[in-house]
């Protein structure tokens, strides 16, 4: 498919820093395609398909205007794990007790319930405080994006997403922020603990939650407690014969 050209006044000029990061994320072999300015959506229709590391391509792309720089997930091979910042929201009871303050945080922890650190990679940080964790994606059916799957403030990016590459702008609160590399490291393999979190198999519908289910054996127990303690009255208040 030929790829299409946004229409937008101001074209940048060939040294744009906006364009050396669209190379530098095509040089890795990440498949780019243009973002509106200082925004997060697309430029481009079809932009999973229009995602591409040709070097002309990405000059005549970025020839129209300083656009940000998004990278397709599942062209490029990649699942980022994305922490967002909490923002000022509370977590969610079963969080509030462990203090967290974001994504960052609620990784942590699941990593050390695993008995394992957060796994060391290519990390950019976000101008809203968080961060993209970028991860080489497994062999087998692809993984998609999720939304909170893995715990409170935790997205993730795979095929059929993109995230917003290095080098990339946002404007917040008045200010020009910069999606920042904060670990140039190798890019490493998912973990298997997050790959089994993501594959893991809806519960059927009507499945007891464990708090459910809990709930449930309590009511049981205390009938049977009940009973008992019935019976027992009985046979203590029964007259001879």
């Amino acid at each position: 498919m030929a790829a299409t050209t946004p229409h937008r006044p101001g074209p940048p000029r060939r040294d744009h820093p906006l364009l050396a990061a669209a190379r530098a994320a095509a040089a890795r072999g990440w498949p780019v395609f243009p973002v509106h300015p200082y925004a997060k959506h697309p430029a481009v229709t079809d932009w999973e398909h229009q995602a591409t590391c040709d070097p002309d391509t990405l000059a005549t792309w970025w020839r129209v205007a300083p656009y940000n720089v998004g990278i397709a997930c599942g062209p490029a091979g990649l699942v980022v794990i994305d922490c967002d910042d909490g923002h000022g929201h509370r977590p969610p009871p079963d969080w509030a007790a462990h203090e967290v303050t974001g994504g960052r945080d609620v990784l942590a922890i699941l990593a050390a319930d695993h008995g394992t650190a957060v796994t060391a990679t290519y990390t950019v940080a976000t101008p809203g405080g968080g961060e993209h964790r970028y991860h080489l994606a497994p062999p087998g059916p692809p993984l998609r994006n999720t939304v909170g799957a893995l715990g409170w403030r935790i997205d993730t990016r795979a095929a059929g997403g993109y995230v917003i590459a290095a080098g990339s702008t946002r404007r917040v609160t008045g200010r020009t922020l910069r999606y920042t590399v904060i670990n140039p490291g190798l890019l490493t393999p998912l973990p298997d603990w997050i790959l089994t979190a993501l594959t893991r198999p809806p519960a059927p519908p009507g499945a007891p939650t464990p708090t459910q289910a809990g709930s449930a054996v309590a009511r049981v127990d205390a009938w049977v407690g009940a009973a008992v303690a019935g019976e027992a009255h009985a046979v203590r208040e029964a007259v001879p014969g």
